[in-house]
């Protein structure tokens, strides 16, 4: 999902504009302000972690030496992986046979800290693997897929 099919899911919902600012993104009671130098996929995860507080956390969590504030970002980070890479987004990355990292940020339109992030957040989640469908998705030691048949 790219940053303007993003915008277009939530523009009902949030109001999303784009402004010259110091931070890449922030949100704020049903405002999300992205920075406008930002290149596309770095606006796409932006966006989708800034959904994410809107999603699950709130509250000014600028100051990032408390733990509470912390745990709020990583909350909104999740929530982001989960909007932006879902696990059936590596199964179409397979079945399109474009695993190799740079082809899935650039089909993605995510950052390549974004995707391996996500991936670290999967194994995380779910060990070293997942089964979906009739497909593994496996996490260690690198991202592999394997469809059953």
């Amino acid at each position: 999902m790219g940053y303007e099919e993003l915008i277009s899911e939530y523009n009902d919902q949030v109001l999303i504009f784009e402004k010259s600012q110091i931070n890449n993104g922030y949100y704020c009671d049903g405002i999300i302000v992205i920075k406008d130098s930002l290149p596309e996929d770095e606006k796409n995860c932006t966006l989708a972690e800034e959904l994410g507080h809107y999603h699950t956390t709130q509250g000014n969590i600028l100051d990032q030496s408390k733990i509470i504030n912390i745990k709020k970002e990583a909350i909104a980070r999740r929530w982001a992986y989960r909007k932006l890479l879902p696990l059936d987004a590596f199964i179409v990355a397979f079945e399109n046979r474009r695993l190799d990292k740079y082809e899935m940020i650039e089909d993605l339109q995510v950052t390549e800290e974004f995707l391996e992030s996500s991936i670290k957040y999967y194994r995380q989640k779910y060990g070293s693997g997942i089964n979906l469908g009739n497909y593994c998705i496996m996490f260690e030691p690198y991202l592999q897929i394997v469809k059953w048949f």
